[in-house]
């Protein structure tokens, strides 16, 4: 069998932690300026034309996700993809382009993909994964998926708008106030 050479209950080397510290930074910097913010807040328009600044081109596939330009959302996940590995980005927009063509197996697929290179801590991710999960099949785990959501970005609006429409939904009244007064 394989092994890495230490104990399981052995603590990291210090190059392993090192690696986990450019990691968590290559993480932050991706995240860096992350807010939630209502669609209708970008002036950015959807167009094919590229750019190598990778923030330039998650606002274009933003804009073209809110137009349902889906083969254009999937060539800027291929072009944010391409220019780093590393990037939470190019799998997020690739789960927003299945999900408008209703694949929502792959769409899930890529979205926990994207939740394993930037963190589970990020709630607009899990906020999609959610959302992938209730389109699926509604039920509790959907439901937990949104409120971690909210959790880790209490200012996540459209998650809190889910949140209080399911629970208006099965008459939870004290929480879909709670919800929409967020």
């Amino acid at each position: 069998c394989a092994s890495s050479g230490s104990s399981p209950g052995a603590k990291p080397t210090e190059a392993a932690k090192s690696d986990s510290q450019v990691q968590q930074s290559k993480v932050d910097l991706y995240l860096q300026g992350l807010t939630a913010s209502p669609l209708t807040a970008t002036t950015e328009t959807c167009s094919a034309a590229k750019s190598t600044s990778w923030k330039t081109m998650v606002s274009k596939a933003a804009a073209c996700v809110r137009s349902s330009q889906w083969s254009l959302v999937e060539d800027f996940a291929y072009d944010l993809s391409r220019s780093d590995m590393d990037s939470p980005w190019g799998l997020y927009f690739y789960s927003l382009a299945a999900e408008g063509k209703k694949d929502y197996p792959r769409a899930l697929w890529m979205i926990e993909a994207a939740i394993k290179k930037a963190s589970p801590k990020v709630a607009l991710f899990r906020y999609q994964k959610g959302r992938l999960m209730w389109l699926e099949k509604p039920s509790d785990a959907a439901l937990k998926e949104i409120e971690a959501a909210v959790k880790a970005d209490p200012t996540l609006i459209d998650g809190h708008s889910f949140l209080g429409d399911a629970r208006l939904r099965s008459w939870d009244l004290s929480q879909a106030e709670s919800h929409y007064s967020a």
